[in-house]
């Protein structure tokens, strides 16, 4: 319920944007709360929407686009474990309100943006390049 929720303030709020802002919603923060376990998304038509929660993971933001659009962020389990603990690192995109599935990405480490002059490319751990136009078009818009 709640990824319909959001799909939809998402949808509502994309529509209600003008002309001149070419129908993309203008994301102007992404931030986690205090306990982390939050990812919030501020535009500049509403503050604090819901991009992720999960009371047992703990989020830190590694990395945005100029334009907040796309957003890397490693999840770790909330309770304390002895030694290593298993770290995922999500592709969200706040245009669609959503994470990217991990299946597209092949479980590759995420690790940051490179802008072209006609994309932004995700670079990862062992070199593997995506184009985010790329990414959104396989997405369940």
């Amino acid at each position: 319920m709640k990824k319909y929720s959001l799909s939809l303030f998402v949808l509502l709020t994309v529509l209600s944007c003008s002309s001149s802002e070419q129908g993309y919603l203008k994301v102007t923060k992404v931030y986690v709360n205090e306990m982390q376990n939050t990812i919030y998304f501020d535009t500049d038509k509403s503050r604090m929407n819901v991009l992720d929660q999960d009371e047992n993971s703990v989020f830190q933001i590694v990395e945005t686009t100029e334009d907040n659009q796309w957003v890397i962020v490693i999840e770790m389990s909330a309770e304390a474990h002895e030694g290593r603990v298993e770290t995922i690192y999500n592709l969200y995109n706040t245009f669609i309100g959503d994470q990217i599935d991990h299946s597209l990405l092949e479980g590759h480490t995420l690790l940051g943006f490179e802008n072209t002059d006609t994309d932004i490319i995700l670079i990862t751990e062992s070199d593997r390049t995506y184009s985010l136009n790329n990414l959104y078009e396989l997405t369940d818009k």
